[in-house]
Parts: C-alpha cells; structure tokens; sequence
C-alpha cells in the first residue's frame, strides 16, 4: 500500500503544540452533517391487501412515530395502518439462492413464514456466530471480487469496492483522534465523491467512484476543523492508499457512544427471532453494564417489515434506558412479509436520516439484523446507497448480522455495506442447532463464539479502540 504524508496547504490558525493530556479548553470534532430526509414510500389499503407493493407510491404513514416515553403511535395516521397485514399462517423454507449473475427479478415469490423449528426455550447464550472484517483482509476481498464467480457482484448491486484510501489522523504527539470527518474531492473543486469520520484508532476509509463512475482519477482528500484545514491530492488507483494527517490542535475526548439495533420482524424471521430478542436484550444491557462512567452510551432499537405489512419500519429513538430497550425488544413478534425481498432499504434511510445521532461520538454502531435482501428497483438501490454513503459521512459502522435464509448476492451486498461504512460482517452459524440452515459464508477462517459475547465484543472495541 502507498503510504503518504500529509502537511497543511495553508497555515492553521492558532497553531499550538498539541499537549500530551486534553485540557479543560480543548476543541471538539466538526459535528456530523445533516441531510434532508429521503422519500420513503408506503403501502396503500389496495396494495395490502392484494398482497403486493405500492409501487413508487411516497408518503409518511411507512413510518411509525415514536412517543417520548418510547411507544409508538402511527405517524400521520394515514392508510398504511390498520388495513389488514399479510397472512401470517403460511409456511415454507427459503428458496434456493440464484446462481451468481441471475437477474434479481427472477427471485421466487414465498409465503414469508419459515416454520418455527423446535429447540431450547429461548435465552441469551445459545445462538452462535462467526465475524469477518474485509477491511482488515482486503487482499482477500480483492481475489474474490476478480474471482469470475463472484465478480458480478458490484454490478449487481451498484456498488464498487475497489478503489479506496484509508486516512489516518493523528495529534502532534501521534496519538488517535476520533470521529474526525475527512472528505474526498475532485482535485481543485468542491465538488464531494465521499465522506467519513475516523474511528477510535483514528482510521477513516474512503471510497472513490463507490456508486458511479469516476470522471478523473485526479482527487484530493481534506481534513476541516475550525482552526485548520489539511489537504492532499491524490490519484486513485486499484492499489490501497494511506495517508496521514497530524492535527495541531488538541481535542476533547467525545462522551458519547451511539448503538442502535435495526431488526427484519417479518415472518420468515420466526425461527430466530424469539432468541435474538434474548440476544440483544443481553448485548444492550451487558455494554450500558460494562460502559465506563466518563462515556454515556445512547440506545435505540428499530424494527421493520415489508411495505404490504402492519407496519414497514416501527422506529424508537435513543435512549440511555438499556431496561425500556430490552422491553421494546420483548414486544416484537414475526409476521408478514410475502416474497423474499423486504424493506431493507426504508428502514436503513430510517435509520440513517431520522435518528438523532449524537453529533460527536466516539463511536456510532448500527447492527442490522436481517435474513433478506431489499427489493430490487431502481429507486429501492438508489436509496440504499444513499443511504449507506450518508451513514459514512456520519461515521456510523454498519455491522450486519445475517440470519437463516440469506443468499450469497445478499452476503455480498451486506459486507459491501460493512465495508464501506467501516464496519464488519456478522452472520449467524448453524453450530447452536436454532432455526433454519445458514449459508456458508464465502470467507477466510474465523472462529465460531456465541453471538452475544461476539456482539458485545466488536461493540467495545469499537468504543475502546481497543481489540
């Protein structure tokens, strides 16, 4: 990899020698940028009840309003609720994945019920998962994407890997600064390819000509505080890039730390999904547990369905009550769905745009618990990726737990939502024998531990810095 040196092009104001502990005047980081809210479409009372989407139909009602005591009431009352839901009394396995390059359109129609396979009474501890972090194995990603099997991938779902740049930002003394935003531009314009914050070791990755074209490889990557601006121009290449930023100002540690979980609560989630609830209600209260006292962590749980359902995205907003999360967690159950697509895309724009996010974080986490890709229109992709490039922005780690019944074109598309928000993939393993088969996942060795432990684990060493 090409490793660069980073110098301000222009003197920082107020330039002082970084001191090795904060003091009690140090600046924080830029806070993270506001968007306007995506269009998010919702189900009409036809469409429900002939089972099937309302097609580029908008509105608000897609969405259910969180009350301030975190219960939810529909968001501006309109048709999509109290219309009637999908059957939930069918039942069927997953279809088979399609072979590699098929057209998603060609994806079989189910009943989005999985049978509930019988097992222990449900409690924390007994499902298990692996993890795997492309960005730590990028050789690895790179073989597979030239691999003639897998390297339709990118087509397939708009999104190219291929070209990135890791920035590392430092102090004066060489210590990490996190959540710093480093964005990348055109050379010599402002015109904004990609944009990312750093993490607790100070990395930022950054991906050029991720869901179009680049016109130029002449690009230049900058860092903005508001004392001081570093910049450097760059030439992408295919070839991993480095560069490093040392800030001459101090900063503040952040007190904050965002996790919030986004979980499928359709039906084909119903043989799994009564041990997540137990699983994330341990995870919640085991890092609000385990938190240090100078950092305050914010949770949030979301759920989502599909857009012919009850409801397509059941939303709560942050809270530091790990208790009211875990009872948030408790009432949900499966059911609707109707084919194997679901409303992946919505409930990450959800996510992403109508969440208070704290502004400056020392780490923002989304687990996206799911078993099925979102649906396959042109506007459903469109919304995905900008989605995921506005989570970038706002330095929020994508970290995907795949449960039964995902294909490889979804395990593709779920790691290239990890990649390129500097998270990792997380997929469930059939080693606890509860619920349907999980697909092998198209990776290097990795060790099989309870998705709890596992789950707490990655949450901390993201919030530490720490492995």
């Amino acid at each position: 990899a090409l490793v660069l040196a980073c110098s301000p092009t222009q003197s920082p104001v107020n330039q002082q020698p970084a001191p090795s502990t904060f003091p009690s005047t140090a600046g924080t980081p830029p806070p993270i940028p506001n968007f306007p809210a995506q269009a998010l479409p919702t189900a009409l009372p036809a469409a429900i009840n002939s089972g099937k989407a309302a097609a580029g139909s908008v509105g608000a009602v897609g969405r259910e309003a969180s009350l301030s005591d975190g219960s939810s009431a529909p968001s501006g009352g309109g048709a999509g609720y109290g219309a009637g839901a999908a059957s939930d009394d069918a039942s069927s396995s997953r279809p088979a994945p399609l072979k590699p390059g098929a057209p998603l359109d060609e994806m079989p129609i189910e009943p989005d019920i999985a049978p509930i396979i019988a097992g222990p009474q449900p409690e924390a501890g007994l499902l298990t998962a692996g993890e795997w972090d492309d960005l730590a194995h990028w050789p690895f990603w790179q073989e597979l994407l030239a691999m003639q099997e897998w390297s339709g991938m990118s087509a397939l779902w708009g999104l190219d890997t291929r070209q990135r740049i890791t920035v590392q930002v430092n102090d004066q003394a060489g210590q990490p600064l996190a959540d710093m935003p480093v964005k990348l531009r055109v050379n010599g314009s402002q015109s904004l390819l990609f944009e990312a914050r750093t993490n607790t070791r100070g990395q930022a990755e950054l991906f050029a000509g991720l869901d179009k074209a680049l016109t130029t490889q002449d690009l230049q990557v900058v860092l903005e505080t508001d004392s001081e601006t570093l910049q450097q121009a760059i030439k992408v290449s295919s070839a991993p890039q480095t560069l490093q930023f040392k800030l001459s100002q101090s900063l503040a540690p952040a007190v904050f730390a965002d996790l919030m979980l986004v979980i499928d609560t359709t039906g084909s989630m119903g043989d799994e999904l009564e041990y997540l609830k137990k699983e994330l209600q341990n995870v919640a209260s085991r890092i609000s547990a385990q938190n240090r006292q100078d950092l305050t962590l914010r949770l949030s749980a979301n759920f989502y369905r599909d857009l012919s359902d009850e409801y397509i995205i059941r939303p709560f907003p942050f809270t530091t009550d790990a208790a009211l999360v875990g009872k948030q967690l408790t009432e949900q159950s499966a059911g609707g769905g109707g084919d194997f697509p679901e409303a992946v895309d919505v409930a990450l724009a959800d996510a992403i745009d109508e969440h208070q996010w704290s502004p400056t974080a020392r780490a923002r986490l989304l687990f996206f618990v799911l078993d099925a890709p979102p649906h396959q229109e042109k506007v459903d992709l469109e919304r995905l990726r900008t989605s995921l490039i506005r989570a970038a922005a706002k330095g929020v780690r994508i970290i995907p737990v795949a449960s039964s019944g995902i294909d490889k074109e979804t395990e593709f598309l779920l790691r290239m939502m990890a990649i390129s928000t500097g998270g990792r993939y997380v997929f469930l393993t059939d080693d606890s024998g509860i619920g349907g088969g999980h697909i092998a996942p198209t990776v290097g060795k990795y060790n099989v531990e309870k998705l709890n432990d596992l789950m707490v684990r990655i949450a901390n060493e993201y919030i530490s810095g720490n492995p």
